[in-house]
């Protein structure tokens, strides 16, 4: 087999990154383009497949043609996120306590549910009740992910990381106010 010139792709390098686009899994993605290929292999190439720049073009424009075609961008993303961790139980119920029908629930509201069960129930002297249960998703969970996202899981900088950036009359002043005492 020939080689082609460094720099172009392959039919084997473009099938690898046609299925590696569905899932991001390059373990599989090696295993349908190469066949015959083992797992540990599979895992191995992957890997430097990915490495090799006309591959790693080849995914960025395939990934970049994804978020066009399916209009997700990292501000929905985000939003998403914000919806859930924001999340407030109280928007599901009228002033009167009373439960708010999910089709007249605000967007924002409904994209944190995660489930709703509305069921009948039997009481007492054969009183039908409805019974009307919510899940959100995981709002701690929400939460870490947009902390991650914001920088807010990262120590603050050292005090003198943060003094050094400062021009030196302002330095000199807050180095100042620190030392006097309290009071």
């Amino acid at each position: 087999m020939a080689r082609k010139a460094k720099g172009t792709i392959t039919e084997a390098h473009r099938r690898f990154v046609d299925e590696y686009l569905t899932d991001l899994n390059g373990t599989r993605a090696y295993r349908v383009a190469y066949p015959g290929a083992s797992y540990a292999a599979a895992r191995t190439n992957a890997g430097r497949l990915l490495a090799l720049p006309a591959v790693a073009r080849e995914v960025r424009a395939g990934r970049a043609a994804q978020r066009k075609r399916t209009r997700v961008t990292a501000d929905r993303v985000v939003r998403e996120l914000a919806a859930i961790a924001f999340s407030d139980i109280g928007d599901l119920f009228d002033s009167n306590g009373r439960p708010i029908p999910v089709h007249r629930l605000d967007p924002v509201t409904r994209r944190a549910i995660a489930a709703v069960s509305i069921g009948r129930v039997d009481g007492p002297a054969g009183v039908v009740r409805e019974k009307f249960s919510v899940r959100f998703w995981d709002k701690l969970r929400a939460l870490e992910l947009l902390a991650r996202y914001l920088g807010l899981d990262r120590p603050p900088p050292p005090l003198t990381a943060v003094l050094d950036a400062l021009p030196e009359h302002v330095r000199l002043k807050v180095v100042t106010a620190l030392s006097a005492p309290p009071g």
